[in-house]
């Protein structure tokens, strides 16, 4: 149960299989809304508003590679004045400038 719902919710799903000696990515798709609303049966006080259960997606990081030790890391976020039309940037962990199609690289 949740006492209080933050301004701002962070989730972590983790694909990796570990193992004492190994770690491995699980490949799957993963599908998920823009919009999320927490129920109100995951808070220990009803007190809180539809509204205030209510978050958008705002950014994704996603891993690419087999393994946890090694990969390359991506996110891809919404431009705030473009939110409502689902606009994205990818920002990379790999160095350079802006590149064409709304991509960056930092």
């Amino acid at each position: 149960m949740l006492d209080v719902l933050p301004v701002i919710l962070s989730l972590h799903l983790k694909s990796f299989d570990v193992k004492p000696d190994d770690c491995t990515k699980i490949i799957k798709s993963l599908e998920f809304p823009v919009d999320l609303e927490v129920e109100s049966r995951l808070l220990s006080s009803k007190s809180q508003t539809p509204d205030g259960r209510k978050y958008m997606l705002f950014a994704v990081v996603n891993h690419v590679g087999d393994k946890a030790t090694r990969g390359h890391y991506f996110t891809d976020a919404f431009q705030m004045e473009h939110i409502a039309g689902h606009t994205s940037l990818i920002y990379s962990s790999t160095c350079g400038g802006r590149l064409s199609g709304g991509i960056i690289d930092f």
